[in-house]
């Protein structure tokens, strides 16, 4: 029960009448937060792409695990011999030569494939991390775009049955055509809200399912609320946390020894292969039995030019840039975790002060207001400047609710694993009020 109450505590921006709008096709198709993730873990683009590249690892471990890297040489000749009045004959030569590596190659062929598929483990724990933060945000983003449209939902009955004490207090004579006019004007430009409300919805549901590649024609429906946050955790254990437990340094880390084990690979290489051949060869004779020989051979390259120059200064290279990229991450972690927890403890104040200082009264100020207007209290333009200030009051709350979530993504972000556990990865408490129209018919 005390659940329910902060609940319905937090959302009394959204109680503006005593009825507020249902959509029982929200019921019937929403979805949560754990229902999303499930979903894009085997379907989200960024996913695909990456479970994709981990066979990579694969075959660059078959490929380096081969006794033989080099491919085996034939060579084949032959011509005729002529000779002046003794007859003709001919020449052929047949030699096969299987270069062997001597120093070591294989193994550290072995070892550079190694270290691409610890790479790529790295990377695909980064993005499912980077998949996860995002729906989370996109997710918040889709509740908080639901609130502003049941929120809107709600200023459209008001504005309806202002419209409709204005009609009947003019029938009556008792105000003339002008305050008709201001309550209309008030009434068109609330359907006006409701309507962008409406698009923003579906902007921000589309952005999940892209996000979680949902199908698009179905756009999953964000089940859960807007809770009460909380200030960030203790900032030294996030830095602590940044540091060990960041994805993306893992995946830099694991790039770096990557690129070490191919620049050693490449200074192996330079050494030159031994070439072991076997020649046989018939040489011909005219006018007697032809000559058969046959050999086996040993040869050596002499590196005086380049020995894999290019490869040895490229892997070099690879390895200052992989090195500087973890270096820059590694030393803003501390600085952009701080930062990050700071606008999380400032966001979640704001949320506070609006909960528990400007909310506790909204409702029942709408209902003066409303009721001021009936009794003739209040003439149009007067409730149309304080539904204006309300209206402000409203966005300010909910901007502050966003400003919040952006705030925690951002820290979620610089941390590497989630900081805060909210109930938007369940179901919500529902308010037991009669269903109502659905809006989507207006």
């Amino acid at each position: 029960m005390s659940r329910i109450v902060a609940h319905r505590a937090v959302l009394v921006v959204l109680l503006l009448s005593s009825s507020c709008p249902a959509l029982p096709a929200w019921a019937q198709e929403a979805v949560t937060l754990e229902t999303v993730l499930e979903h894009a873990d085997t379907h989200a683009p960024l996913i695909v792409a990456a479970r994709a590249r981990l066979e990579e690892g694969g075959a660059a471990r078959r490929a380096a695990d081969r006794l033989l890297s080099e491919p085996l040489a034939i060579e084949l000749g032959g011509g005729p011999r002529i000779a002046d009045g003794t007859g003709n004959d001919f020449d052929m030569i047949v030699a096969l030569t299987q270069p062997i590596e001597v120093a070591g190659e294989r193994g550290l062929r072995v070892q550079a494939a190694d270290r691409l598929a610890s790479r790529r483990d790295a990377e695909m724990v980064a993005i499912r991390w980077q998949v996860h933060r995002e729906i989370h945000f996109a997710f918040h983003e889709a509740i908080e775009a639901r609130v502003r449209l049941e929120a809107e939902g709600a200023w459209l009955e008001f504005t309806e049955r202002l419209s409709e004490i204005a009609r009947g207090r003019e029938a009556a004579g008792d105000v003339g055509p002008l305050e008709l006019a201001l309550a209309t004007a008030e009434l068109a430009a609330a359907r006006q809200r409701y309507v962008d409300a409406q698009a923003r919805f579906l902007d921000a549901r589309l952005a999940v399912a892209e996000i979680a590649g949902w199908p698009a024609t179905r756009p999953p429906m964000p089940l859960g609320g807007l809770d009460a946050p909380g200030p960030a955790p203790d900032v030294e254990v996030l830095v602590r946390r940044a540091a060990d437990e960041h994805p993306m340094l893992h995946a830099l880390a694991a790039a770096v020894a990557e690129e070490r084990a191919r620049a050693a690979l490449a200074d192996r290489e330079a050494i030159p292969t031994l070439d072991l051949g076997l020649t046989f060869a018939r040489e011909g004779s005219a006018g007697s039995p032809a000559n058969y020989i046959g050999m086996l051979t040993l040869g050596v390259a002499v590196p005086l030019w380049n020995p894999n120059r290019t490869e040895r200064e490229a892997a070099r290279a690879r390895i200052s840039i992989a090195e500087a990229e973890l270096e820059a991450l590694a030393s803003t972690v501390e600085a952009r975790v701080r930062r990050a927890a700071s606008a999380v403890t400032a966001a979640a104040e704001r949320v506070r002060i609006f909960r528990d200082e400007v909310l506790p009264g909204f409702e029942r100020n709408l209902a003066l207001l409303r009721a001021a207007f009936e009794l003739g209290q209040l003439d149009a333009l007067e409730v149309g400047t304080a539904t204006r200030r309300f209206l402000e009051v409203q966005a300010n709350a909910l901007d502050a609710f966003a400003e919040y979530h952006r705030a925690l993504a951002e820290l979620e972000a610089v941390v590497g694993a989630e900081v805060v556990t909210d109930q938007a990865h369940g179901p919500r408490e529902e308010p037991q009020d009669d269903a109502g129209p659905e809006r989507s018919e207006r």
